[in-house]
């Protein structure tokens, strides 16, 4: 995801979490359909003689897959009531969290991949005030996040959908909390 809006403000105060954000994790297997093309790449050069030892095979697709582990379970959306802010999951640099304000906002639309209705993620695009676009990629599929923030964009009152959000992201965690 990109965005030219740092959470880090000219005199180098970081921005705190709240405690009442609502926390939102990319689904768990996200890490493996990221590097999904570069890995079966790799299985067509061994499949023709480019890649000669299935132990090199394996140390490439090792080398490949434990980044993109480590981003996926460090990668987190934080919603609060005027902004959304964005940790990356980065795990040799130190970056984030981005503010996204909901003011800057001006189109959300949703998306799924080629998988994601059968793997139960989406893939959340916003448009900025400035042209500017970010995605937010691997939200799972019952997280209704198009319509948590469309209320932000056009708030309205007494809102049931924003409890229903919170719900689903408490249930995740303690799903997540049970299973590990």
């Amino acid at each position: 995801m990109a965005t030219n809006t740092p959470s880090e403000e000219p005199n180098n105060t970081k921005i705190e979490i709240p405690k009442d954000a609502i926390e939102i994790r990319e689904v768990q297997y996200s890490w493996l359909w990221r590097p999904i093309w570069g890995i079966v790449l790799l299985v067509i050069a061994f499949s023709f003689g480019m890649i000669p030892e299935p132990i090199s095979l394996s140390f490439l697709i090792v080398l490949i897959l434990v980044p993109y582990f480590f981003y996926a379970r460090r990668t987190r959306y934080y919603l609060t009531e005027e902004i959304l802010l964005y940790q990356p999951g980065y795990i040799w640099r130190k970056s984030g969290p981005y503010e996204l304000p909901y003011s800057r906002i001006q189109k959300t639309s949703l998306s799924f991949g080629l998988f994601g209705r059968a793997l139960g993620y989406q893939h959340v695009r916003l448009t900025f005030d400035n042209g500017a676009t970010a995605t937010l990629k691997f939200i799972p599929i019952d997280i209704d996040l198009i319509k948590y923030l469309d209320e932000r964009l056009t708030p309205a009152e007494d809102s049931p959908q924003t409890e229903s959000a919170n719900e689903v992201v408490k249930n995740q965690d303690q799903e997540d909390k049970s299973g590990a």
